[in-house]
Protein backbone atom coordinates (compact mmCIF):
# COMPACT_ATOMS: atom_id res chain seq x y z
CA UNK A 1 0.00 0.00 0.00
CA UNK A 2 1.20 2.99 -1.03
CA UNK A 3 2.15 5.99 1.90
CA UNK A 4 3.30 8.43 0.33
CA UNK A 5 0.88 12.10 0.41
CA UNK A 6 1.78 13.32 -3.32
CA UNK A 7 2.36 11.41 -6.05
CA UNK A 8 5.96 11.02 -7.51
CA UNK A 9 7.20 11.73 -11.28
CA UNK A 10 10.18 10.12 -12.77
CA UNK A 11 13.13 12.67 -13.13
CA UNK A 12 16.02 11.34 -14.16
CA UNK A 13 18.28 14.32 -13.88
CA UNK A 14 21.36 15.08 -13.46
CA UNK A 15 22.54 16.75 -10.09
CA UNK A 16 25.21 17.72 -7.55
CA UNK A 17 24.20 17.61 -4.26
CA UNK A 18 25.94 19.97 -1.47
CA UNK A 19 26.43 18.73 2.04
CA UNK A 20 25.77 21.39 3.72
CA UNK A 21 27.79 22.04 7.57
CA UNK A 22 31.24 22.29 9.03
CA UNK A 23 33.21 20.45 5.65
CA UNK A 24 31.46 21.01 2.51
CA UNK A 25 31.23 17.84 0.10
CA UNK A 26 29.75 17.33 -3.23
CA UNK A 27 28.46 14.53 -4.56
CA UNK A 28 27.28 13.79 -8.30
CA UNK A 29 24.29 12.09 -8.88
CA UNK A 30 20.68 11.77 -10.30
CA UNK A 31 17.55 13.01 -9.23
CA UNK A 32 15.16 9.45 -9.50
CA UNK A 33 11.96 10.73 -9.05
CA UNK A 34 10.61 13.69 -7.50
CA UNK A 35 7.18 15.34 -5.30
CA UNK A 36 5.95 18.29 -3.92
CA UNK A 37 7.62 16.96 -0.93
CA UNK A 38 10.94 15.09 -1.21
CA UNK A 39 13.01 13.11 -3.99
CA UNK A 40 15.26 10.26 -4.30
CA UNK A 41 18.36 10.36 -5.37
CA UNK A 42 20.95 7.77 -7.05
CA UNK A 43 24.61 9.68 -5.65
CA UNK A 44 28.16 8.23 -6.11
CA UNK A 45 28.87 8.74 -2.66
CA UNK A 46 27.59 8.22 1.43
CA UNK A 47 25.17 10.94 3.11
CA UNK A 48 24.61 10.47 6.17
CA UNK A 49 20.35 10.94 7.54
CA UNK A 50 19.47 14.36 9.05
CA UNK A 51 22.53 15.77 6.72
CA UNK A 52 20.97 19.51 5.53
CA UNK A 53 21.75 19.49 1.65
CA UNK A 54 21.72 21.70 -1.49
CA UNK A 55 20.86 19.74 -4.51
CA UNK A 56 21.69 21.44 -7.96
CA UNK A 57 19.57 21.30 -10.35
CA UNK A 58 19.49 22.60 -14.45
CA UNK A 59 17.82 25.87 -13.78
CA UNK A 60 17.38 25.89 -10.47
CA UNK A 61 18.32 24.24 -6.56
CA UNK A 62 16.59 22.60 -3.71
CA UNK A 63 16.87 22.82 -0.37
CA UNK A 64 16.43 20.04 2.54
CA UNK A 65 17.65 17.20 4.31
CA UNK A 66 18.72 13.50 4.20
CA UNK A 67 15.83 11.03 4.91
CA UNK A 68 17.61 7.57 4.26
CA UNK A 69 20.71 6.12 2.66
CA UNK A 70 21.03 2.64 1.29
CA UNK A 71 23.61 1.24 -0.88
CA UNK A 72 22.54 0.22 -3.99
CA UNK A 73 25.64 -1.86 -6.00
CA UNK A 74 28.78 1.13 -5.95
CA UNK A 75 25.84 3.44 -5.95
CA UNK A 76 23.26 4.95 -2.93
CA UNK A 77 20.08 5.70 -3.06
CA UNK A 78 19.00 8.73 -0.77
CA UNK A 79 15.54 9.92 0.62
CA UNK A 80 15.48 13.93 0.54
CA UNK A 81 13.02 15.88 2.30
CA UNK A 82 12.85 19.16 0.57
CA UNK A 83 12.48 22.12 2.56
CA UNK A 84 12.95 24.63 -0.30
CA UNK A 85 13.24 25.21 -3.73
CA UNK A 86 14.14 27.73 -6.37
CA UNK A 87 13.48 27.53 -9.91
CA UNK A 88 14.19 29.54 -13.14
CA UNK A 89 17.47 30.92 -12.17
CA UNK A 90 17.78 31.36 -16.08
CA UNK A 91 15.08 33.35 -16.14
CA UNK A 92 15.87 35.69 -13.01
CA UNK A 93 20.03 35.69 -14.63
CA UNK A 94 18.28 37.29 -17.79
CA UNK A 95 16.15 39.99 -16.14
CA UNK A 96 18.69 40.88 -14.15
CA UNK A 97 20.97 41.49 -17.15
CA UNK A 98 18.50 43.36 -18.81
CA UNK A 99 18.29 45.80 -15.76
CA UNK A 100 21.41 46.73 -15.45
CA UNK A 101 22.30 46.93 -19.35
CA UNK A 102 19.18 49.48 -20.01
CA UNK A 103 20.75 51.92 -21.25
CA UNK A 104 21.29 55.04 -18.65
CA UNK A 105 18.78 57.38 -21.14
CA UNK A 106 16.03 55.20 -19.99
CA UNK A 107 16.90 54.48 -16.47
CA UNK A 108 14.79 56.76 -13.85
CA UNK A 109 17.11 57.81 -11.34
CA UNK A 110 15.86 59.20 -7.76
CA UNK A 111 17.96 62.11 -6.97
CA UNK A 112 17.41 63.07 -3.24
CA UNK A 113 17.83 66.38 -1.94
CA UNK A 114 18.75 67.11 1.19
CA UNK A 115 17.61 70.46 3.10
CA UNK A 116 20.35 72.96 3.24
CA UNK A 117 21.26 74.01 6.69
CA UNK A 118 23.14 77.39 7.60
CA UNK A 119 26.75 76.95 6.97
CA UNK A 120 28.71 76.83 10.47
CA UNK A 121 32.49 77.56 10.86
CA UNK A 122 34.21 74.71 13.50
CA UNK A 123 35.33 75.61 16.82
CA UNK A 124 38.81 77.06 16.34
CA UNK A 125 42.02 77.06 18.11
CA UNK A 126 44.31 79.97 18.82
CA UNK A 127 47.68 79.87 20.16
CA UNK A 128 46.92 76.51 21.89
CA UNK A 129 43.58 77.32 23.29
CA UNK A 130 40.54 76.29 22.40
CA UNK A 131 38.38 78.96 21.58
CA UNK A 132 34.67 77.89 20.98
CA UNK A 133 32.15 79.93 19.16
CA UNK A 134 29.98 82.46 20.61
CA UNK A 135 26.45 81.20 20.69
CA UNK A 136 23.24 83.14 19.73
CA UNK A 137 21.97 84.85 22.48
CA UNK A 138 18.35 83.62 23.36
CA UNK A 139 15.26 85.97 23.72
Amino acid sequence: MERRREPRATAEQTVVVTVLGRQALQISGTAVDISGRGLRLLLSGRVSPGDPVKIDMDDGFLLGEICYCQTQGSDYIVGVELDQALAGLSELARLNLALFEEPSSHRQVAEIRLPSRPRQEPDTVKNGSFTPLALPSKP
